[in-house]
């Protein structure tokens, strides 16, 4: 059962574009116990980097920026392609998985969550996650992935807004027919 909390602010994001998507699942994130803070990149089309296109942390992590994604490095392997988690837990678990990983721990952070948004069988973005040591215990990680879906959502979402569409005119059937009846036909002002 989908909370309806989560269901009318992300239907109200959606209903004012991409931006207010982005910033909504980063505020459904860092709103789980525990989540210190969140970034969502997207892959690029050639699939070669990352970029980050929302975060709660602008200082550390600002949105535009992003990095390449090398064929060797773990953190890469691990999310294009196996698809799966990365969980990084500790300085070992951080400095394995993380080129940052110092300016990362030197933040207080313990412990980071790498989760691919996989649609169609291709990765087009991650959510990261970070948390204090321990954090990602199974049961948090399930809290997580059911955002996922959401995430995917955003990401095919265009950037710009669509535009705005004729109103929708609605006709009774002239001189009272149907009386007692609610018979309307809807079409398209063009």
């Amino acid at each position: 059962m989908i909370d309806q909390t989560i269901a009318t602010g992300f239907n109200r994001a959606m209903a004012c574009g991409k931006a207010e998507i982005l910033e909504e699942l980063v505020r459904l994130l860092t709103d789980l116990p525990g989540v210190l803070d969140a970034t969502l990149l997207a892959v690029s089309a050639d699939r070669e980097s990352v970029s980050r296109i929302a975060t709660s942390n602008q200082r550390m992590f600002p949105c535009g920026g992003g990095e390449t994604l090398g064929a060797d490095d773990p953190w890469v392997q691990r999310i294009m392609s196996e698809k799966k988690p990365v969980i990084a837990d500790g300085r070992e678990g951080l400095a394995h998985y993380l080129t940052n990983w110092e300016a990362i721990e030197a933040e207080g952070y313990g412990a980071s969550g790498s989760f691919p948004v996989v649609i169609g069988g291709q990765v087009m973005g991650t959510v990261n996650i970070l948390a204090a040591q321990g954090y990602f215990t199974p049961d948090r990680v399930v809290m997580i992935e059911a955002l996922l879906p959401f995430v995917a959502l955003a990401l095919l979402m265009p950037s710009a807004p669509r535009p705005e569409r004729p109103p929708i005119q609605t006709f009774i059937t002239p001189h009272g027919a149907n009386r007692g009846r609610n018979i309307c036909s809807s079409r398209r002002k063009e």
